[in-house]
């Protein structure tokens, strides 16, 4: 635990809402007891959706599952934990009348009607004169007390032996035939006929799936991630990376809470501050800072006024250097996406005929919608060197014979883990990170080595290819975004080249740094015009204007140092225009620094080993995943 606290591999990281109902997509280690989950996503892409009551995540034990009937005649599994039995009976035992009880009888064990077992510990004694049975009780703190057991209570008494199962060493998924299961507490489970299951430890997640009123179990076998309910900001831990559910009373510890992104937006919606928008990720000191459009889902006019708020709500200082609203009014059934130059376009997305990945498995169940259900690498079951250290994504449309260009539209993001890698390697720099930010900030050569390695490596922007008869040609790319809310973006791509009736477009996405929400085409898609709209009122939480640090690019930055400062903006809401549906952006500008401990002794082997050797950063990444993975599952035992 020590180590862990040293290299920053487990922090405690409490997100803000500040009242605030907001959805995020995580991965099922991080998802914390009793918190609400509102849907899970599995590998193949389907998905679960709870209704209002929301799913729960639950530990549980090395148990046996034996499928039941209950007394209204409806099938259930009972569950019992590995370590609450105390013996399992492949046979019976044989049996003796009650009436036959004498004083002098030697019995194993008695039945109760009630499913208790008592047994010789108890040393019971036949009394023929009350017809009952004298037998001694330990209570919870050890004291014994005598226990009186009436004739009419017993079911059976038993004498003789049953031959016991040895459940101490079993393998997950063993299957046995038993007679009765007798628990730590001398409970008797008597399923005929019936076969147990060992499972092992892992997680379930327990809930009511819409539009049906029976309580469900889903294994967490096939889960990619889940998508969970987050209020009240005082109570609610997040880690970005990797945390752990653990039983009641046991501190939550979360794993490299270190999610790297700029503010984060809140649009009000007429009721609530809802997290929409989280601009700017990797622009980790001011000579990378940039400007960043990001849709607002959830924003709506209340008297004419669009507000949002802007928060910090991770470990480093935020600089924003100017903030505005762009308005996009375009046509009924289009959808508005700009591309990376903040051009807009209106679009009529065309799905892919076929998606599928490097092992043939059909993407479109994650990519055909714009709906927030990702795609990304699964967990590794090894640390072991992968030799082809990229996916291989592919997406056949149809094409029309005389299209040159075409709108590709994606929705394209940095995955949490490799979020949390930015700050990795900014680590390994230690007490020399200070130097290379200002070798960056300078344009010198780390800022010309960071770009073409980047270039190379596609770990925050990725190349996109197109099918040239046999050979896949670069044509285009595009930033990732994220990693709690990634953008839709659109970018123009040449497809002269391309001379058969099918368009095919690969992306090639380093394992473990991606995710990716929706893809498509057009080939029509028309140009249309933004509107930018600057606030008329913004504050900080102490109601001091902050107008003059936010209303131009002008190095005058808005810092939020902390999670205690937020700023709080209005705009005007323009009319809108006839006939035209309206989507807003938010347009901001900055850059953040991630707070480091600067004095750490540097380890710059290790980050020039990783950089040096084409694809050593995925294979040196999926190690950290696996490490980490495996420390949560320590923990949780």
């Amino acid at each position: 635990m020590i180590n862990f606290i040293k290299y920053s591999f487990i922090v405690l990281f409490l997100l803000f809402h500040y009242g605030c109902k907001s959805s995020y997509v995580v991965p099922l280690e991080e998802v914390q007891p009793n918190e609400v989950i509102q849907e899970i996503v599995y590998n193949d892409g389907n998905i679960v959706v709870f209704n209002e009551k929301g799913g729960t995540a639950l530990n549980l034990p090395n148990r046996l599952v034996i499928p039941a009937v209950d007394d209204s005649g409806r099938d259930y599994n009972l569950e019992i934990a590995i370590n609450h039995i105390k013996e399992i009976k492949l046979t019976p035992l044989e049996t003796i009348p009650i009436n036959s009880l004498t004083p002098q009888t030697k019995f194993k064990e008695i039945l109760l009607k009630s499913g208790e077992i008592i047994d010789e510990s108890f040393n019971p004694v036949v009394d023929l004169v009350h017809n009952y049975i004298k037998t001694t009780l330990k209570d919870s703190l050890g004291k014994t007390n005598p226990r009186n057991i009436p004739f009419a209570y017993i079911e059976e008494v038993r004498v003789g032996e049953a031959k016991l199962y040895n459940f101490k060493e079993l393998l997950n998924g063993t299957k046995f035939n038993f007679y009765e299961i007798v628990s730590s507490n001398n409970r008797a489970y008597n399923v005929r006929n019936s076969v147990a299951e060992f499972q092992s430890s892992d997680v379930a997640i327990k809930g009511y799936p819409l539009n049906d009123n029976k309580l469900h179990t889903y294994s967490v076998n096939d889960i990619l991630y889940v998508k969970v309910l987050r209020k009240d900001a005082s109570k609610t831990t997040l880690a970005c990376i990797g945390g752990g559910i653990v039983a009641a009373g046991v501190v939550v510890v979360i794993i490299l809470a270190s999610k790297q992104s700029c503010p984060f937006i809140y649009s009000y919606d007429g009721k609530n501050y809802v997290f929409d928008a989280e601009p700017l990720g990797g622009a980790i000191t001011e000579g990378l800072e940039r400007t960043e459009i990001s849709r607002l889902d959830n924003i709506k006019p209340v008297d004419n006024t669009y507000k949002i708020k802007m928060t910090n709500e991770v470990d480093e200082v935020q600089y924003v250097n100017n903030l505005s609203l762009l308005t996009v009014d375009h046509p009924v059934n289009t959808v508005a996406v700009p591309d990376a130059q903040g051009n807009f376009y209106a679009v009529k997305p065309i799905n892919p005929l076929l998606a599928f990945d490097e092992e043939g498995n059909n993407l479109n169940n994650f990519i055909s919608k714009d709906d927030g259900v990702y795609w990304m690498t699964k967990k590794f079951a090894s640390p072991e060197p992968v030799q082809d250290t990229r996916h291989h994504l592919t997406f056949s449309f149809d094409k029309p014979k005389d299209a040159d260009n075409v709108n590709l539209v994606l929705n394209i993001g940095t995955s949490l883990w490799g979020s949390y890698m930015i700050k990795d390697m900014l680590l390994l720099r230690g007490n020399t990170v200070n130097d290379w930010y200002k070798n960056v900030n300078e344009g010198g050569v780390e800022k010309n080595l960071m770009d073409y390695y980047l270039e190379q490596e596609e770990l925050y922007t990725i190349k996109i290819y197109v099918k040239e008869g046999n050979d896949w040609v670069v044509r285009g790319k595009i930033n990732g975004g994220g990693p709690f809310i990634s953008e839709t973006r659109t970018v123009k791509l040449d497809i002269t080249n391309v001379k058969n009736d099918k368009l095919e477009i690969r992306l090639n996405p380093p394992k473990t740094f991606w995710t990716l929400d929706y893809v498509a085409v057009d080939y029509n898609s028309v140009p249309i015009t933004s509107e930018e709209i600057h606030f008329t009122k913004a504050v900080d939480e102490q109601e001091n204007n902050a107008a003059e640090l936010l209303q131009t690019n002008d190095k005058n930055y808005a810092v939020i140092p902390d999670k205690q400062k937020e700023y709080f903006l209005q705009f005007p809401a323009p009319d809108l225009k006839e006939k035209m549906e309206r989507t807003v952006f938010a347009k901001s500008s900055g850059y953040y620094k991630i707070n480091l401990p600067k004095t750490e002794t540097n380890n710059l082997p290790l980050l020039y080993s990783t950089t040096m050797k084409r694809g050593e950063i995925i294979n040196y990444s999926i190690r950290k995943q696996f490490e980490t993975n495996k420390q949560v599952a320590a923990l949780r035992k």
